[in-house]
């Protein structure tokens, strides 16, 4: 009885928010185009930071980031970037999270353009100068905001690690690796029943999570 009341909720949901329907081919063939660029022959030797201090968390949904990220803020010298404390209690916001504290993913658009743009260049040098400029950038953005996330007590503390959880920047591994070779990437796991299942439980308004509401998907 409380599954048809919930399938029902998702129906209603789906027709009431005008939500598109998700297609499986669409989102195969997008992996497959991002398989096919980040070849091994794709990123250039040398190219990028040479760094460690920015971690990675991509994955899905109901997955396990947040208490990853939080048992990785407990460790000494590392700090997550954690959640917008201001959109706790308002859960119309709960899925726009990671964008509001991921420093890459806000950056992303603008890095992808004008990496891309510099290979009309023709000079490897240019290429190698942007893509360091852009992960300078980034990991001075997250360092900035790491060091204002710190409790009292800790600013003495040698900053080794900053955490960056923004689950679906699994699509943008490629350019992750390009701009920082070194940086740990955390794909989280879970078995797929407990976190479609978990998934399905929530409430998604996001558009791009319509497939959420489909418990055949």
């Amino acid at each position: 009885m409380a599954f048809h009341h919930l399938a029902l909720y998702h129906l209603t949901a789906v027709e009431f928010q005008e939500l598109p329907p998700y297609s499986f081919q669409e989102s195969l063939t997008r992996t497959m185009s991002i398989s096919t660029i980040f070849s091994p022959s794709f990123w250039p030797k040398e190219a990028g930071l040479a760094t460690k201090v920015p971690v990675f968390i991509v994955g899905f949904m109901r997955s396990g980031s947040t208490l990853v990220e939080q048992m990785l803020h407990t460790i000494p010298g590392v700090v997550g970037l954690g959640e917008d404390r201001s959109c706790v209690f308002d859960h119309s916001c709960e899925f726009f999270f990671d964008e509001m504290i991921s420093v890459l993913n806000s950056k992303l658009p603008s890095i992808r353009d004008e990496i891309i743009g510099s290979l009309s260049s023709g000079s490897i040098e240019v290429v190698m100068s942007t893509i360091y400029k852009h992960a300078t950038a980034v990991q001075e953005e997250m360092v900035v905001r790491a060091e204002g996330l710190r409790e009292e007590g800790e600013e003495d503390e040698e900053l080794v690690h900053v955490v960056d959880k923004m689950l679906f920047n699994f699509r943008s591994i490629g350019f992750i690796h390009l701009l920082f070779p070194q940086a740990t990437i955390l794909h989280m796991v879970r078995d797929p029943m407990d976190t479609l299942w978990s998934c399905y439980k929530q409430k998604f308004d996001d558009p791009s999570l319509a497939f959420s509401h489909s418990p055949k998907v």
